[in-house]
Formats: structure tokens, sequence, C-alpha cells
């Protein structure tokens, strides 16, 4: 079963998450803006209506779970780090937040 399934009926998109909790995550996000377009290309289209198949929970929101990792992997991979400035306030490189 896809993530995001949608359908047209007269002039109302209904998006549809399928992933249980749909947590946000990069191939989630993915899938959800390909459904959009596609959506924003039916000139019939005049609504839009976003709901889940579990009918106890919408979203949980960002995947902790990938996104963890991910951010560690671009914080490591930087050539610059987090640092102090003689105040104690924490700096962060413009690097790690690209």
């Amino acid at each position: 079963m896809p993530s995001i399934d949608w359908t047209v009926d007269e002039n109302i998109a209904v998006i549809t998450m399928n992933r249980g909790e749909n947590r946000f995550n990069i191939a989630f996000c993915n899938e959800m803006l390909a459904a959009l377009d596609a959506i924003e290309k039916k000139e019939e289209v005049n609504a839009l209506v976003v709901t889940a198949s579990d009918a106890k929970i919408w979203s949980n929101g960002m995947d902790l779970d990938w996104l963890v990792p991910a951010i560690t992997r671009m914080v490591s991979a930087s050539a610059c780090s987090m640092r102090s400035t003689p105040s104690g306030d924490a700096v962060m490189c413009p690097a790690v937040l690209t």
C-alpha cells in the first residue's frame, strides 16, 4: 500500500495518508509533494482535504528515527562545528544549516 493515496470527487481532492503514524521523512514528504503536484494540475479542483486511514492518528509529525541520524550525519560531515563565544553563547557554523 502506498504511503499516500489521493482521489478527486467533483471539485474536491482528498489525500489519504496510509502509514499508521504518518511520520514525515524524506520518502513520505516526496510522496506528499508528488500528490500535491498532481492535484495542482487538475483545473477542476478548488478544495483539498488531507486525512489519514488510521481512525486515531492523523500524523505524529517528524520521523525522529530518520531526523536525528540525518542531523548527526550532517553535523559530523561538516568541516565546521558548534563553538562557543567568549560570553558562552553557542554559535552554529552556517555550513551546518545548509
